[in-house]
């Protein structure tokens, strides 16, 4: 199984997972350089976003360079 976005913040920052953050993660994809989403917009706008939007967003194959 292909490594996730998800997978590579476990390994470089596990205490960034936790359900206390909005989305269940405290970064998106984007601050770590990968690309991000649609639905980050909101998030980045101020916005609520659900905890399963953020982590299918987190849970994506790692995009090739």
């Amino acid at each position: 199984m292909a490594k996730t976005m998800l997978d590579v913040l476990r390994e470089k920052d596990p205490e960034s997972i936790d359900k206390k953050f909005q989305g269940g993660v405290r970064l998106c994809p984007e601050d770590i350089g990968f690309p991000q989403m649609k639905i980050c917009e909101y998030f980045r706008a101020g916005k609520d976003i659900d905890h399963e939007s953020c982590l299918k967003c987190w849970d994506r194959p790692i995009p090739e360079k």
